[in-house]
C-alpha cells in the first residue's frame, strides 16, 4: 500500500471517472483507430496571494492571464487502452511581470485489463506554477506527490504486470510486480530535486462474493530507494472491490504496514485506501478518493513521512449547456518517529468550485473560484474567467 499503489490506483480511477462523467454530446473527431481532441483556453484571472512577505502574514495580489492549447488522444475498440496528452500554455502577470513564465502537461499511458495478464506503461510530464493539487477528470491526471505554491517541473513513470490466475469458480490468485520512478524539481532557491524509485512486489487471494464484487486478502513488498535512504516497507491488507452497476464503482481496502528506513528509524502504521464514483442520475456523477502511504525521507522534508490524503468532487451537468463541478482535497503528513505529534504546518485544505457555459458546441465560458489553505497565515484565493475552445 506504498505511494506507488495509491498513484497508480488514483489514476485507473481517474481515467474511469473521465468515462463516467462525459454527459454531453462527444467531442473530438475520429482518425483511423483515434479519436482526436484539440481544446485551446483563454483566461484572465485574479490572486490575491501572488507575492508574500518573508513572515507570511501579508501578501500582495495581481491580475494574470493565460493562454493554452491542448490534444488529446486515445484509441476506439482495442485489446489495448491508449490514452496521450500534450498541454501547453504561457502566464502572464500584470503587475509582477518577472513571474511570468510557461507551463505544460503531457501523459501517456498504454494498458490492457481485459485479459488475465495485466499489463500496464505511463509517463508523466508536468510543469506547474503553483499548487497542482486537483483532480483532472478528462487527462486522468490526480494531484501532485509533493504540493507546492512554487512553480516546479514533475516527471513519473510507472510500469506494472500482473497476472489473474482463476482457481475455482468463485476463487482467484493475482501475483504483480509495479515499478515507479518520480522526480520533481522546484523552482526554489536551496531546495533540491525530489527523486526516488519504488519496487513493490505483491500476491492478492481473491473470493467472488457476488458475480460483481470481489473480497480480497493481500500481501505486499516495497522497497523505496533515494539518494538519503532506502526503505523496507511489507504489509498485509483485506479489502473488497466492486462494479455494482455499469455507473457504479468501488475499491476499498485496509492493513497494517511496517516499515524500516536506514536513517529516519522503523515505525507501523494502519494503511488504507478507498476509491468510488458514483453516477447518481443522468446528470450528476459523485467521485472519493482517499488513503495513507509512506514516504521516504530527503534533504528538503526531513525524514521518511507517513501522507494521509482524501478527496472528493461532484459533477452536475445543470441543463444541456450549464454544469457544475466542486472538487475538495486535504492533505496531511506527519514524521513517522513522531506519529503521535500533530502540526498545523502539516495540514492543507483545498477547495475548487467551476461552472461552465457552453455558447456553442465549440465554445464555452467558464467561472472559477480556488480556496487555498496551508501552513501560511495568508489564505490565497483564485477567481478567473475563461472562454475555451474544442472542436
Amino acid at each position: 500500500m506504498n505511494r506507488f499503489g495509491m498513484a497508480l490506483g488514483g489514476l485507473m480511477l481517474f481515467a474511469f471517472l473521465s468515462q463516467a462523467q462525459e454527459t454531453g454530446e462527444e467531442k473530438g473527431f475520429e482518425l483511423g483507430i483515434f479519436k482526436i481532441r484539440p481544446e485551446a483556453e483563454v483566461l484572465g484571472a485574479y490572486d490575491n496571494r501572488v507575492v508574500i512577505n518573508p513572515s507570511g502574514n501579508n501578501a500582495d495580489g495581481d491580475v494574470y492571464g493565460e493562454v493554452a492549447a491542448a490534444l488529446y488522444l486515445n484509441n476506439i475498440d482495442s485489446r489495448y487502452e491508449f490514452y496521450a496528452k500534450a498541454l501547453l500554455g504561457y502566464r502572464f502577470y500584470e503587475t509582477y511581470t518577472g513571474l511570468n513564465n510557461s507551463f505544460y502537461d503531457t501523459t501517456v499511458l498504454i494498458s490492457s485489463s481485459q485479459n488475465p495478464l495485466k499489463l500496464g506503461l505511463s509517463a508523466h510530464l508536468k510543469k506547474s506554477l503553483d499548487y497542482d493539487s486537483f483532480v483532472d477528470a478528462n487527462s486522468g491526471g490526480g494531484p501532485s506527490s509533493i504540493l507546492t505554491a512554487k512553480p516546479s517541473e514533475r516527471f513519473s513513470s510507472k510500469a506494472n504486470v500482473g497476472y489473474e490466475k482463476q482457481v475455482t469458480d468463485k476463487t482467484s490468485i493475482k501475483p504483480s510486480y509495479d515499478f515507479w520512478y518520480y522526480l520533481q524539481d522546484f523552482d526554489e532557491k536551496g531546495r533540491s530535486d525530489e527523486e526516488w524509485v519504488v519496487h513493490r512486489g505483491s500476491l492478492e487471494l481473491g473470493y467472488g462474493y457476488t458475480q460483481k464484487t470481489l473480497l480480497t486478502l493481500s500481501g505486499y513488498y516495497s522497497l523505496q530507494m533515494n539518494d538519503e535512504e532506502n526503505g523496507n516497507i511489507g504489509t498485509v491488507a483485506i479489502g473488497a472491490r466492486s462494479r455494482s452497476t455499469d455507473k457504479t464503482g468501488w475499491v476499498a481496502q485496509i492493513g497494517l504496514a511496517v516499515a524500516d528506513y536506514e536513517v529516519s528509524g522503523t515505525g507501523q502504521s494502519v494503511v488504507s485506501q478507498i476509491r468510488a464514483s458514483w453516477q447518481a442520475t443522468e446528470k450528476v456523477s459523485t467521485y472519493i478518493l482517499g488513503g495513507n502511504h509512506f514516504q521516504p525521507g530527503s534533504g528538503n522534508k526531513g525524514g521518511a513521512q507517513i501522507v494521509y490524503r482524501l478527496g472528493y468532487g461532484v459533477d452536475w451537468r445543470m441543463v444541456s449547456r450549464w454544469r457544475l463541478k466542486a472538487q475538495v482535497l486535504h492533505d496531511y503528513t506527519e514524521d513517522l518517529i513522531h506519529q503521535a505529534s500533530s502540526n498545523s504546518e502539516d495540514i492543507k485544505h483545498f477547495l475548487m468550485a467551476q461552472t461552465t457555459y457552453d455558447l456553442t458546441r465549440q465554445i464555452a465560458l467558464s467561472l472559477t473560484g480556488k480556496y487555498i489553505n496551508d501552513e501560511l497565515d495568508a489564505d490565497q484565493m483564485i477567481i478567473s474567467l475563461g472562454v475555451g475552445f474544442n472542436y
